[in-house]
């Protein structure tokens, strides 16, 4: 299969991210995020049908990101990584990260690559976040430090 889609850069990460909440985030390497040591986010990207894309996170970055897209207090993220899971309002705001993280996968040439879903690891994950994780053609592991609301690791793959 061939790839539809292209990785970023650590500089395209923590652009973005900083674009995105209006702080200075941070991205540098990371170990890869695996969803069975911890709990986060699997957001999946596809192109047509077919997925072609993930952004795996911990729960430490998936909270401060969603949080911190609204201003909501540190506090409420620390809640999060606390219980293991996002609440709906900090759920909601992430998958608007993810959603604008689409570009973060396109370049010229490329058909577009759309955010399709998320999914909490608490929940289990689906059949085509599972394949994805476990058969990516090419990966980036980094970790994301956001001001006031901690650092943890995200992993990029494509198929």
């Amino acid at each position: 299969m061939s790839t539809t889609c292209t990785l970023p850069n650590a500089q395209a990460v923590s652009r973005i991210f900083t674009d995105l909440l209006g702080k200075s985030v941070n991205a540098g390497p990371g170990s890869p995020f695996d969803p069975s040591s911890g709990p986060g986010v699997i957001g999946l990207y596809s192109s047509g049908d077919e997925v072609v894309a993930a952004f795996a996170s911990d729960v430490t970055v998936a909270a401060g990101a969603g949080a911190a897209l609204s201003m909501i207090p540190p506090g409420a993220a620390q809640d999060c990584v606390k219980s293991g899971a996002l609440t709906d309002n900090v759920m909601e705001n992430f998958q608007e990260v993810l959603n604008i993280a689409s570009q973060l996968f396109e370049s010229p040439g490329h058909p577009r690559i759309r955010f399709r879903s998320a999914q909490q690891t608490k929940d289990g994950l689906s059949d085509e976040a599972t394949a994805l994780l476990g058969g990516a053609a090419g990966r980036l592991d980094l970790k994301i430090e956001i001001p006031g609301y901690g650092s943890g690791s995200i992993s990029l793959l494509i198929r």
